[in-house]
């Protein structure tokens, strides 16, 4: 279409536009737009979309699904798990915003699924499949790098270096290293894209997109069953699509079952912590206002580690410390998945055994709706 009209071949005029977008940046994020530009070749435009988001969203669910699999030894717990992470409203959020590329999370858990068995195992495989998912998981948004790969790394190595595993530590640190060398492929267009972006031009709002204290027990307003409640308005604000954080009523009992009966879990709460308080951003709010108080007699607000953490390079080029929520996603539906277990294990009837896991799925897909 460009050597035919004679349009710019590496820049975009009718995307995003009035503003066009550059080519580089399309490269870098093959997974936004390749799977559905595929089937559009065979069907109409929206089907091909629709079709390109349901399978995205059900590959989320069933990586989470394999994992959580793995980790509880209970295929029933992944099920759950895998329900979970597909419907998660911060997913929904993001859908309904058109956010396509952050969608594409099915590497993440993926990933972790290797660095467990990297850790167990001095098979090479496992450092190849690691650098592999390391990529996977930056191909439909690299700012994934930041909210999901960052907090669940960095929660990886201050494990086996406080358990003192160099063997396990020298294999992750390859894994990192070529995945990251891989990853360059696609990060260097877009990072010579954001260099040249003059300041002033640059996108800024870390405070407004970032997530309200109280955005994990916020419903959508929208939904049915929470319409009548006042608070979920003044939390979500004007722009619920970026701070949706439910975590849910269903796994969240789930979540706190698991976090009870199975040591093993706890983990994940540093994890999910971790990645909420950064999801706060630089600032406290609490129903959409940034919290005041008053030292010394003068008015300040009340600062949050987001508001160092924005300032280390390759942080920094964040704008939208909400999307944290998306690692605490991934560690709710492996504690939902924890307590599922707890669950199974005190049915003794079989038949009663999976009641309770398709009424506690037909619960959780109840209350998650966007």
């Amino acid at each position: 279409h460009a050597l035919q009209s004679g349009v710019p071949l590496f820049y975009q005029p009718l995307l995003a536009y009035p503003e066009g977008l550059s080519a580089r940046y399309l490269w870098s994020i093959p997974l936004q737009s390749f799977p559905a530009w595929l089937f559009a070749l065979v069907m109409p435009l929206p089907t091909a979309f629709n079709l390109s988001i349901l399978l995205t969203l059900a590959l989320n669910g069933w990586s989470a699904f394999f994992l959580v699999s793995y980790l509880t030894k209970n295929r029933a717990a992944g099920w759950v798990s895998g329900v979970v992470f597909m419907a998660y409203p911060t997913f929904q959020g993001h859908l309904a915003a058109g956010h396509i590329g952050l969608l594409q999370q099915w590497g993440v858990p993926l990933y972790v699924y290797t660095l467990l068995r990297l850790r167990q195992s001095r098979e090479r495989r496992w450092i190849i499949a690691a650098a592999l998912f390391f990529v996977f998981s930056l191909l439909g948004s690299s700012l994934n790098l930041i909210y999901a790969l960052f907090p669940v790394t960095v929660f990886f190595l201050a494990s086996i270096m406080f358990k003192r595993e160099w063997p396990a530590l020298r294999r992750m640190l390859l894994a990192l290293l070529f995945g990251g060398l891989v990853s360059l492929i696609f990060l260097i267009p877009v990072a010579l894209d954001s260099i040249s972006t003059p300041v002033n031009l640059r996108e800024g709002g870390s405070i407004a997109f970032s997530a309200d204290l109280l955005g994990i027990v916020s419903p959508s307003f929208q939904h049915p069953l929470f319409r009548s409640l006042d608070y979920p308005h003044r939390v979500l604000g004007i722009d619920p699509f970026e701070r949706m954080a439910y975590i849910g009523i269903g796994a969240g009992i789930l979540a706190l079952l698991a976090l009870w009966r199975r040591p093993l879990a706890r983990g994940w709460l540093v994890v999910g912590l971790l990645a909420w308080v950064f999801s706060l951003g630089p600032v406290l709010k609490i129903l959409d206002v940034p919290v005041q108080r008053v030292v010394e007699g003068y008015a300040t607000l009340v600062a949050l580690p987001w508001m160092a953490a924005q300032n280390i390079p390759l942080l920094n080029i964040s704008r939208t410390p909400s999307r944290f929520n998306f690692t605490v996603a991934l560690a709710v539906t492996v504690l939902a998945g924890y307590g599922m277990s707890v669950v199974w294990d005190k049915i003794r009837v079989r038949r009663l055994r999976w009641l309770a896991v398709i009424v506690t799925s037909a619960l959780i897909l109840c209350e998650y709706p966007f």
